[in-house]
């Protein structure tokens, strides 16, 4: 009967077999038809910061699937002003990062996954941001950057929390988030120490250097810089948004 190469699978006739020539070049020429499609694809990257499914390829199927999930980055806090010194609030922590790398029959047809939602920034004043959501896909969690502490402005010392780094699980690789930087006042004078938490997938945000609000996260998942303050009250601002990123081997 007819048998199949080890490496490739491609069919071929054996002595002895019914002498179905036309059949079996047909089979040979469908099989290495397969296996060149897979050759011009040589990989498809999905990437999306939107929860929903991910739909594996059909046509042609892929071999191995590696799945990179990141965590939201963390939202600055708010400042308060005062009628001397300055002022700096804590920064938002990055988000943190999980890869694995999957045969891809353990994947289903559809996997649904989840981008977690971004924290909200600290309001105008001396306010903390808010917390987000993690990100998650089949047992692999990449957590969500904390938010950085509110803060006022002070003619001595004072000091805002950081974020912290989000936490990561579940794969080959778990990166957690760095923790965001603190706010800090050194007599009346700001230390410029507010930077943000860094992701595998994101830069260090900077916090501004004369007043103002704070900076928003890099993506993906980047915690927020903290804003920066004399005599108005400033706001914080949000960290970057996660993100699923899916690459296909055929």
């Amino acid at each position: 009967m007819a048998d199949v190469t080890p490496n490739k699978a491609l069919p071929f006739l054996e002595l002895g077999d019914a002498p179905d020539i036309a059949g079996g070049l047909e089979d040979l020429a469908t099989a290495v038809d397969t296996h060149l499609t897979r050759m011009d694809t040589a990989i498809k990257v999905t990437v999306t910061s939107t929860s929903g499914n991910f739909a594996k390829s059909t046509s042609p199927a892929p071999r191995t699937i590696v799945v990179e999930l990141v965590g939201p980055g963390g939202p600055s806090g708010g400042l308060a002003g005062a009628g001397s010194g300055q002022g700096e609030s804590g920064a938002g922590g990055g988000g943190g990062y999980v890869k694995k790398t999957y045969a891809a029959s353990a994947l289903s047809a559809s996997e649904s996954f989840v981008i977690g939602t971004r924290g909200t920034a600290g309001a105008s004043g001396a306010n903390n941001g808010g917390n987000g959501t993690d990100s998650t896909f089949k047992g692999l969690t990449a957590g969500f950057g904390g938010p950085g502490s509110g803060s006022t402005a002070s003619a001595t010392a004072a000091a805002a929390a950081g974020g912290t780094g989000g936490t990561a699980t579940g794969g080959d690789e778990n990166i957690p988030g760095s923790q965001g930087g603190k706010g800090r006042v050194i007599s009346g004078a700001a230390v410029l120490q507010s930077h943000g938490g860094k992701s595998f997938k994101s830069g260090e945000v900077q916090p501004p250097t004369a007043a103002g609000p704070g900076t928003a996260g890099s993506a993906y998942g980047g915690g927020a810089a903290g804003a920066f303050t004399t005599t108005a009250n400033q706001a914080g601002a949000q960290g970057a948004a996660g993100v699923l990123i899916v690459t296909e081997i055929f």
